[in-house]
């Protein structure tokens, strides 16, 4: 669907991820080629923290 859309519009459609009260903290770098299904790289300053929903571990 996303192709579709770059091909009708003649722009990239991109992903990105942000909390309403934080804004975008993920997108991916500009010029970059999109890759469907990333959220893209975190923007600077942002911290991140992978938790394992199961045993709770933070990697």
């Amino acid at each position: 669907m996303a192709q579709t859309c770059a091909r009708t519009l003649g722009a990239p459609i991109v992903q990105g991820y942000g909390m309403t009260e934080a804004g975008c903290t993920f997108a991916p770098p500009d010029g970059a080629e999109p890759v469907p299904s990333s959220i893209g790289m975190a923007l600077p300053h942002t911290e991140i923290r992978l938790v394992d929903p199961e045993s709770r571990c933070v990697s």
